[in-house]
This record gives structure tokens, sequence and C-alpha cells, in this order.
């Protein structure tokens, strides 16, 4: 098996520390920027490129967090103007440690701020799962 990492967009929270120069989290669960969205987008071409040259004529699994910016960052680098593409989210992929800004919000809320364009794309949701090392 072969992993390639991705780190999500540009976040509200990011924009929020960098703005206000301090750790100060406001944001539960932040979704990507517009700023987030569009890097996101114009890098598409390139991790696309990646993943033909690491993965000729394969498939594989997109994976993300439980986190509204790992699913926004899924959506706008790979998925977005597929219908055959989806990710998986892997709850057990997550930063060392949670604060308000790496507290998932509930299920439901998530998917109505993502809306049907990217909860669409999303093929299983393992959240619930004990099994740390699912196979899928």
């Amino acid at each position: 098996m072969e992993l390639l990492l991705v780190r999500h967009g540009y976040s509200c929270a990011n924009a929020w520390k960098k703005k206000q120069k301090a750790l100060f989290w406001l944001y539960a669960d932040p979704e990507l920027t517009k700023e987030g969205i569009d890097l996101c987008e114009e890098r598409r071409g390139v991790l696309e490129s990646l993943l033909e040259s690491h993965f000729p004529g394969h498939s594989y699994t997109v994976g993300t967090s439980s986190m509204i910016r790992t699913q926004q960052t899924a959506y706008h680098m790979l998925l977005k103007g597929t219908h055959h593409k989806t990710y998986t989210i892997f709850p057990h992929i997550a930063e060392v440690g949670f604060d308000v800004s790496n507290y998932p919000l509930p299920v439901e809320r998530q998917r109505a701020i993502l809306g049907p364009s990217v909860a669409g794309h999303l093929d299983k949701d393992l959240r619930g799962s004990t099994n740390y090392y699912r196979s899928v």
C-alpha cells in the first residue's frame, strides 16, 4: 500500500490566526476560505498528474478525516467535475489532541454546510468505527 498525504486547504481558522496573530480558536470545524478553495482548484492539475504518475491506470481511495475542511479539500482538489470519484471519511485520521477547531460538528450540520455537491461524493462514512486499521 502507498499513501499520498495532502494537507487541507486554507481554512477560516488559519485566516483568523494570521489576522489576529494569535492562537485563539474561533471556529469549531472551520470551513475553507474562498482563497483556500481557489488554491485547491488551482493545484488540482498538479495533484492529478502526481496521482497518474504514481498510480497509472490504477484505482485509488480518497480518504478524509471527519473535518469539513478536509472533505472540501478532497472535493476541490480531486472530485469536483467528476461523477465517478468518491471519498471515504476515516475518523481516525486526525491531528494529535483536540481543541475547538479539531472537534467535528455533528454529521447533519456538516452535510448542511457542505451541500449536495460535496456530500454527493461521499462513499463511506466510517465514523463510529472502532477498527483503526480497516481496509476499504
